[in-house]
């Protein structure tokens, strides 16, 4: 039993940091920088954003750091639930979750029944 027990588990924390490296590989391989969109996103366009404030947020938001690096570093958030800031909303990310799970679960049990 004990022996059951163990591999799952084992099993389990593979799979966990399987998924969330390949989620967090995915968004690190979508097409175009990283930084030039959040800037973008905060200053109301590329054309707001320059050179500097992107290598600027480039270093502040760590995108400068390897990507081994980064993606510890995203998983300390997450495990942590600091979802960090809306780029739209400018409000926490868990706060816009909680405030949205009630609907969301309204929706799945009428769906479920």
């Amino acid at each position: 039993m004990k022996r059951f027990v163990l591999k799952r588990t084992v099993s389990a924390v593979i799979v966990f940091f399987g998924a969330t490296f390949l989620t967090f590989a995915m968004m690190m391989l979508a097409p175009g920088d990283a930084a030039l969109e959040v800037a973008a996103a905060r200053y109301g366009g590329e054309e707001y954003a320059d050179r500097a404030t992107v290598e600027w947020l480039r270093e502040t938001e760590g995108l400068d750091r390897p990507v081994l690096v980064q993606y510890f570093l995203w998983l300390q958030h997450v495990l942590s639930f600091d979802l960090g800031m809306s780029l739209v909303e400018e409000t926490p990310v868990r706060e816009l979750i909680v405030f949205r799970f009630r609907r969301t679960f309204e929706l799945a049990a009428a769906a479920l029944f």
